[in-house]
């Protein structure tokens, strides 16, 4: 399926035609969950609302990112409870 950017957004994001949200860039370490994986699907809505990329680094991969709607939980409970921004606590690898 091939897919064509429509016009871009205020922010000069590109916009899918016909959609209202613009395109979010992942990075280039992002992979896709399975099709069927409904709970990675959320996981993944959650980080990159928050800003949360996968964007290799000169060493290697994006780093922790949380797999489990459980790990957002947690991280968001800390941001909540600590002050940290939401996007940085989500990478946190321990939240302890």
């Amino acid at each position: 399926m091939s897919v064509r950017v429509g016009q871009l957004s205020l922010e000069g994001v590109p916009v899918l035609a016909g959609r209202a949200q613009p395109l979010i860039h992942a990075g280039s370490a992002f992979a896709t969950p399975r099709r069927r994986d409904a709970a990675a699907w959320r996981t993944l809505t959650v980080l990159l609302n928050a800003g949360v990329g996968f964007h290799k680094s000169c060493c290697g991969g994006p780093g922790y990112r949380p797999l489990t709607l459980r790990e957002i939980r947690d991280r968001m409970t800390h941001a909540q409870r600590s002050g940290e921004p939401i996007a940085h606590a989500l990478v946190r690898r321990d939240v302890g």
